[in-house]
């Protein structure tokens, strides 16, 4: 009697099985969820690469916990150890001994064990799920890597500011070896940056970049080389604080239950970049529009059975802010 791994096989080669890399026990397709849209850096040169070996972050969607990074896809790739920032990226550290010869690395992300969507954090046993590829450029040996000396916020000429500003600001990073066409990252995206001099650098910072408190990561990228990471810390704002937010309408009021997944548009007054919507307390994801406008998304498990009366709100970090008062959603039979 033939194997089953034989008939894989034979069926491959026969094509009757085609347009999938991976199979699972019962022989359907292994699709693929998460995906890698770009790496950070970009790029190093040869000598550039510190002892301990390169930091990279790979963007992207539908990582989880356990996730891989394949360096140098195909018969000798190397499996990096990550570590799990959120579900859009991962960070690892690629060894100096697999950064030796110019040209082209690709690179992907691989889910261990998946045989369901990636964005789900769920495993199964019997596959796994590889990203689509990128190449990551090693160059041959250039000028010396970017250094970060500090980094200046406007409105405290500190490495820190409030958290929560109704806008972005323009962070300026001091340095040495810049150059027309680094980039200033944070916490490993790249930001939009204006080369000053070789000395300095400034990038534009988004409201929702600094609207919650924490530490991000600011590091330089040249063309071809990293530079060193530094802190940068979003602190409390200063009494009396941030405003108490209001709502006055909802896009809509009501919804069958058993509904999909929908968008929600809530008007109002002193709305900031760390405002949520709350449905019957529990925070849902938010957008900042404008200080009298934030949309939400009401996920369907929400509205999968009836309620008369959902309360809608929304609510501001402290120091200050609050919750609002509610408007009456109704989820009807």
């Amino acid at each position: 009697m033939y194997s089953r791994r034989w008939l894989i096989a034979a069926l491959g080669v026969l094509g009757l099985v085609t347009g999938c890399s991976q199979f699972n026990t019962n022989l359907s397709s292994q699709t693929s969820s998460s995906v890698l849209t770009f790496l950070s850096p970009s790029a190093v040169a040869l000598g550039n690469v510190p002892p301990t070996g390169l930091p990279i972050t790979a963007n992207g969607a539908g990582f989880v916990t356990g996730a891989i990074i394949l360096w140098n896809v195909g018969p000798n790739q190397v499996s990096l150890t990550t570590t799990f920032v959120s579900s859009a990226q991962l960070t690892a550290t690629v060894p100096i001994a697999d950064i030796t010869t110019a040209g082209k690395v690709p690179v992907a992300v691989q889910i261990p064990g998946s045989a369901v969507s990636g964005s789900s954090n769920v495993y199964a046993t019997t596959t796994t799920e590889v990203s689509n590829f990128i190449n990551f450029k090693i160059d041959a040996a250039a000028g010396p890597a970017p250094a970060i000396t500090s980094v200046l916020a406007p409105s405290t000429s500190l490495s820190s500011t409030p958290y929560c500003q109704p806008n972005g600001f323009t962070l300026t990073v001091n340095g040495a070896n810049f150059v027309n066409g680094s980039v200033v990252n944070w916490n490993g995206s790249p930001r939009v940056t204006t080369f000053g001099s070789s000395t300095q650098l400034t990038a534009s910072v988004t409201a929702a970049d600094a609207a919650f408190p924490g530490t991000a990561g600011i590091s330089v990228s040249n063309p071809s080389a990293p530079s060193n990471t530094v802190p940068f810390t979003m602190t409390t704002p200063a009494p009396p604080g941030l405003p108490t937010p209001s709502i006055i309408s909802l896009s809509q009021t009501s919804a069958i239950a058993g509904s999909q997944t929908f968008p929600l548009t809530v008007t109002g007054s002193s709305f900031v970049p760390c405002s949520v919507v709350q449905w019957n307390g529990s925070s849902v994801a938010t957008t900042y529009v404008s200080a009298t406008e934030l949309d939400a998304t009401i996920p369907a498990v929400d509205i999968f059975s009836a309620n008369p009366a959902v309360n809608v709100t929304v609510f501001t970090l402290l120091p200050g802010g609050g919750a609002s008062g509610a408007i009456v959603f109704t989820v009807s039979p």
